[in-house]
């Protein structure tokens, strides 16, 4: 197994207030040190990611290990986050793994073309969502073998 990091960064861009509350208690029922951020839309994941507008003190919104994205994103949505994370030379090395309620092949296609890691759909139950976490839990952090965290902080 690999070493995880000792807190793990997880960026959620969800913007049904439900499913954020899922996410956060079944991470707080797993015993790692998650520090997990919410976004509810495009705008927001980008300004949290180029540490502009509330999130500029990269302190307070450190890069994350992994991002969470819903696939319903509002304002320009997910597809354009994820072509503008995807672009960028550090940005580019952050695992994001696509979330939503629906089994479309349009919402596939639009998470795995514009270079999104993996689309699972999004769980419905508290230990739905707890099995989830824990499976990409070990697979992003033990079995994975991810690009040293220097090349994605050294944009900051």
């Amino acid at each position: 197994m690999r070493n995880k990091p000792e807190t793990i960064n997880i960026l959620v861009a969800e913007n049904d207030p439900a499913d954020r509350l899922l996410i956060h208690k079944s991470l707080a029922e797993r015993e790692e040190n998650f520090n997990i951020h919410f976004v509810t839309n495009e705008a927001e994941l980008l300004a949290y990611l180029y540490h502009r507008d509330q999130y500029a003190k990269p302190a307070s919104s450190p890069t994350p290990h992994l991002i969470l994205l819903d696939l319903n994103l509002p304002h320009r949505g997910q597809k354009a986050a994820l072509e503008e994370i995807k672009a960028h030379p550090q940005l580019k090395l952050i695992p994001v793994i696509g979330l939503t309620p629906t089994q479309s092949d349009k919402e596939l296609f639009c998470n795995y073309q514009p270079g999104g890691s993996s689309y699972i759909s999004k769980p419905t139950c508290f230990e739905e969502m707890v099995d989830l976490l824990e499976i990409i839990d070990r697979y992003w952090f033990e079995l994975v073998k991810l690009p040293d965290r220097r090349l994605i902080d050294s944009f900051e």
